[in-house]
């Protein structure tokens, strides 16, 4: 009886309200943090897909970077050119109009692209080009796979060349469908994104990262671009025979 009085008070027109008991009020916010726990995976995922689409567009402003950059290069996609002058650079440094984009494949103006379109939102992403950005492909080109996807890397250095330099020529593409240029990255021994990777092997511990939910955001020669799995760019004519999984674990 003395529970019940304390559990219900009668107001001044005389209708009863119950009040909530401290068991009662115990099951509410047990409820609630049950619907919580099942609410944030949800959550969470919605916002890598908000990241994955943001990561893809900017994919595709870097590619159509390189694409207007081969029209004004005689068709060919820039990775890097560096020498003992301060005429060096990335690709994302010439394509950017970077400072230390200067001398042979130079660009004027604002660049072909802006910086902020350089990462990855979801990756580890350091305070440099060199660790700071999503990956362009470096691959050789030989046996099957250069008879199949075309002879189109060139790379030049001293003494047959003033300076040492690496560039793409679309015009030897035989498949720009399936001729992966850009995805994301990721490197061991600094624990960031890197701004190259190849298709078969670690690059200064570096490789292409699967970081969307088991894809990477990947863009191609012909300016199309998609989320992709490591066993589709393996069973794919570019090849992939070595990444990061999404938990930073190599696959070979």
């Amino acid at each position: 009886m003395q529970q019940e009085k304390c559990a219900r008070h009668i107001d001044m027109l005389g209708s009863i309200h119950r009040n909530f008991t401290l068991i009662e009020l115990l099951v509410v916010i047990a409820i609630i943090a049950i619907l919580a726990s099942m609410l944030l995976p949800v959550l969470n995922q919605a916002r890598e897909k908000a990241r994955a689409i943001q990561c893809l567009n900017s994919k595709k402003q870097a590619l159509l970077g390189q694409i207007q950059y081969a029209g004004d290069n005689d068709g060919y996609f820039i990775i890097y050119r560096h020498s003992t002058d301060p005429t060096w650079g990335l690709w994302a440094a010439l394509l950017c109009n970077s400072p230390d984009a200067t001398g042979t494949y130079s660009v004027s103006g604002g660049g072909y692209m802006p910086i902020k379109a350089l990462q990855c939102p979801s990756a580890q992403n350091g305070d440099n080009f060199w660790n700071g950005i999503y990956g362009m492909d470096y691959s050789d080109l030989y046996g099957d796979r250069k008879d199949r996807l075309g002879n189109y890397l060139r790379k030049e250095w001293p003494p047959e060349s003033p300076a040492e330099f690496a560039t793409m020529n679309t015009k030897r593409m035989k498949l720009p469908g399936d001729t992966l240029i850009f995805a994301d990255t990721y490197q061991s021994s600094t624990q960031t994104a890197c701004p190259r990777f190849v298709h078969d092997s670690p690059f200064y511990t570096g490789a292409l990262h699967l970081i969307h939910a088991g894809r990477t955001s990947a863009a191609y020669a012909d300016g199309h671009c998609a989320m992709s799995t490591g066993q589709e760019l393996k069973s794919s004519p570019f090849e992939l025979t070595y990444w990061y999984s999404q938990n930073y674990i190599i696959n070979q």
